[in-house]
């Protein structure tokens, strides 16, 4: 099979939600509000991260600025 064949028969990626998106939508009012205000506020990803990974949280910054640029997987 050639090269060209392959990609032709290429399945693209599953895009999966957004973390963020889903811990948005999970988080209590008071909870969601508080993270909404921080993303769209001037902390660094890092430290927003940080703070996330301390409650139980699995995130990465780049998953954070990749949810701030808009460049997620959303619904909207």
């Amino acid at each position: 099979m050639s090269l060209r064949d392959r990609l032709a028969a290429a399945e693209p990626n599953r895009r999966v939600k957004c973390f963020v998106c889903l811990l948005l939508a999970d988080l209590s009012k008071d909870d969601r509000l508080a993270l909404e205000e921080a993303i769209n506020g001037n902390l660094q990803a890092s430290v927003i991260c940080r703070v996330l990974q301390s409650e139980g949280y699995s995130i990465t910054p780049v998953s954070l600025r990749r949810h701030r640029r808009k460049e997620c997987a959303r619904d909207d």
